[in-house]
């Protein structure tokens, strides 16, 4: 990238990430691939950069291919002195995190998703560890058992169950048998009730 921020060179593998020729990429220069909302923050930092005040600088950004489709790019700028500053010019790499960034954010939307069902829910939900650990509960467990969310998590299982070592037995509706289990669990107060557990 020269110091008027137009590309001097470009591989095939940016263009291959941008969705544009060699020709393209050449003429429109680097300001028109970044997304409008990161622009104005990796202006400054390539001003910084070209002012000497760093000498490179790496960041993730969503870049908008010639198609219109936003991707993303982990971007490492790194600077070159000449001696004059119209000899100045960056060197910048892009790797393409696109697939790693949409599996993330996918990721993060059914956690939350889940969690605003499970917070909301008047059933009790929790979340057990491979080693019966009990690592999340939802609100819930306050109405429904007494105890407070930090009471339980972290604790095992099997400190709520009144009859640990008894085999919970498969409800039956006529003879159809259905996935859910009867168990006593421990309330807060000492007493105990009977629930279903999926």
């Amino acid at each position: 990238i020269g110091h008027e921020g137009r590309f001097l060179e470009a591989n095939q593998a940016l263009c291959d990430f941008l969705g544009a020729n060699i020709a393209e990429v050449l003429r429109n220069g680097w300001r028109h691939y970044v997304h409008p909302e990161d622009l104005a923050d990796d202006e400054a930092n390539v001003l910084r950069l070209a002012r000497g005040d760093y000498e490179h600088y790496r960041r993730e950004r969503r870049y908008l291919r010639a198609d219109g489709q936003t991707i993303y790019g982990d971007v490492s700028l790194i600077a070159v002195r000449g001696q004059a500053p119209a000899e100045n010019y960056v060197i910048a790499q892009v790797i393409d995190i696109t697939a790693r960034t949409l599996a993330e954010q996918a990721r993060r939307a059914s956690e939350a998703r889940y969690r605003l069902l499970a917070e909301n829910a008047s059933d009790v939900v929790a979340r057990v560890d491979a080693d019966g650990a009990i690592s999340w509960v939802s609100p819930s467990v306050v109405h429904m058992l007494g105890w407070q969310p930090g009471d339980v998590s972290g604790r095992p299982l099997s400190t709520f169950l009144v009859d640990e070592t008894a085999e919970p037995k498969p409800l039956t509706e006529g003879s159809a048998e259905r996935s859910h289990v009867a168990t006593r669990i421990r309330c807060a107060d000492g007493s105990h009730k009977w629930v279903e557990v999926t």
